[in-house]
């Protein structure tokens, strides 16, 4: 027998977490040089994947478990309550940044409007909230100009002097203005479904990951942002989730990741509908699923199912 000379040898023993050892996978961090290699290990299975530890504030942390114990998040109803939300946000922040970008000078009458126009959002905003019980609103430090009554960008990390409105040069003030916390914003957009997966996965005994930064790596080499990740007994499968609908150029990304991440199983899932053609697409794959139109309690308990015969 000959082997290759100067090849360091590192020997790895990970104990099974059981005796049967089927359902036993392992998480190794190798650090090589200046890269990091983060494996899952199996007596079936050599993954490589990674993704970041997100540093969520106390806000999402408990609006991440008010949701994943709340099944009326999936009803049509909640769906719009919580697009409102967002909207209400969308344009409270279009509004300053608008203000920001003009340096435009207000008399009285003008800057009375222009509150009442931002107030009643902001009633919009903790009225929804409030409906949908969420904790998520956060009061944010703008700078306001008293002289030009209008709202003006903030100092930059490197000013130290007291910032001054950039049409007037007159020292501006602070005023508290209720918005939705950036990460909750995101979180609200859509990655709430995916940890929702995941955790409907964990609950039925596979082991499921998801996140906004998880990559598996294809056997092209190249990395693929993945929804959520699930293994059971070897078995690998990956979820796409959509809050809105699924169209066919989506489809056809998500079927280029599953074949080159050679997992074994793939799942679509929609609150809105996937497109026809897309559902066309799907069902000429057999190792591909899919589930959408995800409306009310009954359709949830459907999806349950559905996950639990996989």
């Amino acid at each position: 027998m000959i082997t290759p000379e100067k090849i360091a040898k590192r020997k790895i023993t990970i104990p099974a977490a059981n005796d049967n050892g089927d359902d036993s996978i392992a998480r190794t961090d190798i650090h090589f040089g200046n890269r990091n290699i983060t494996l899952l290990i199996g007596p079936d299975l050599l993954l490589r994947f990674q993704y970041k530890e997100q540093k969520g504030n106390q806000a999402l942390k408990r609006l991440k478990e008010k949701i994943l114990k709340n099944k009326k998040v999936f009803t049509a109803e909640r769906q719009r309550s919580i697009q409102k939300l967002l909207v209400a946000d969308r344009e409270i922040r279009e509004l300053l940044n608008k203000d920001k970008k003009e340096l435009t000078k207000r008399d009285q009458s003008g800057l009375d409007d222009f509150l009442n126009n931002l107030r009643r959002r902001q009633d919009t905003l903790r009225t929804l909230a409030k409906k949908l019980k969420f904790e998520v609103i956060k009061p944010r430090k703008e700078y306001f100009c008293k002289n030009c009554n209008g709202f003006r960008p903030g100092p930059d990390l490197t000013q130290k002097e007291l910032p001054k409105c950039a049409l007037c040069k007159n020292l501006l003030k602070k005023l508290s203005i209720n918005q939705l916390d950036t990460d909750v914003v995101n979180y609200l957009t859509g990655h709430w479904l995916e940890d929702y997966i995941a955790n409907i996965f964990n609950t039925l005994k596979w082991k499921a990951w998801s996140s906004p930064t998880l990559l598996i790596h294809g056997v092209s080499g190249a990395s693929h942002q993945v929804d959520v990740l699930a293994i059971k007994n070897g078995r690998v499968l990956i979820v796409e989730c959509k809050t809105g609908e699924f169209s066919p150029t989506q489809v056809m990304n998500f079927l280029g990741k599953y074949y080159d991440i050679r997992c074994h199983q793939a799942l679509a899932v929609a609150i809105g509908r996937i497109h026809p053609d897309a559902k066309k697409i799907i069902e000429k794959n057999a190792a591909i699923d899919y589930y959408d139109n995800i409306r009310n309690i009954r359709s949830y308990k459907k999806l349950i199912k559905k996950i639990s015969q996989i």
